[in-house]
């Protein structure tokens, strides 16, 4: 690992519950930091306060604007946000994608069944 901090510019937003973070990433391997001398890109994520990835900040912003989600983490050992709620509609989320495994789940149950 380099001397070089991980992210380049960082910007809280407490309110809203996430982190606005810019940081750079490899060319040949999107999901690592780049080795010194490597090409790089600039990536701008949104973590939760506690450290899990949410996504873009435009997703973390509408979920917080438009539906009132805090994105937290389901379970400790899990790295990404899934799971939040909404202080409007007074309930628990799903994200897109466990609404699509839940789906896809549930389709393969229905198949195998004779």
């Amino acid at each position: 690992m380099s001397d070089e901090p991980r992210w380049i510019d960082c910007k809280l937003f407490a309110e809203r519950g996430y982190i606005v973070a810019t940081e750079k990433r490899s060319m040949r391997d999107p999901m690592r930091e780049p080795r010194p001398g490597e090409q790089f890109f600039i990536f701008r994520s949104a973590y939760s306060l506690a450290g899990g990835y949410i996504d873009d900040p435009k997703i973390a912003h509408r979920l917080w604007k438009r539906y009132g989600i805090v994105p937290e983490l389901s379970k400790r050992t899990h790295k990404t946000c899934s799971i939040g709620y909404s202080v409007k509609k007074k309930r628990d989320h799903q994200t897109n994608m466990e609404r699509k495994v839940d789906e896809t789940l549930r389709l393969l149950r229905e198949t195998k069944k004779p």
